[in-house]
């Protein structure tokens, strides 16, 4: 979270390289929403343990892709589709997986 609100700063100033710039946000959103989703299954009672599944990653990377990469730009003409975003959703639900699944969270 502090390193997605780092690179935000950063991007209003210009001090980033085009790499961090186009792709850091969509390598950051699954390590930070879907942490935030399992707690929030936890807080409303749906779960009883703080979990990633692996099929939540893969969902959450179906979704985002679409609205993103398809029904933004393609539907709406807002942003631009580009696949090494969805790259970048996947490396980091990857991310998420090795990092929560092994140690669950402990809310």
């Amino acid at each position: 979270m502090i390193l997605f609100i780092t690179n935000q700063g950063m991007e209003v100033k210009y001090l980033t390289s085009p790499t961090m710039r186009y792709y850091l946000d969509d390598l950051l959103l699954l390590p930070i929403f879907l942490p935030i989703l399992a707690w929030a299954h936890k807080v409303s009672g749906v779960t009883d343990v703080v979990e990633i599944s692996i099929l939540q990653v893969i969902l959450s990377v179906i979704y985002f892709s679409i609205i993103f990469e398809v029904v933004l730009p393609v539907i709406f003409q807002i942003g631009v589709a580009d696949p090494m975003d969805v790259l970048m959703y996947i490396l980091g639900g990857m991310t998420t997986l090795l990092v929560f699944r092994k140690n669950y969270i402990q809310a």
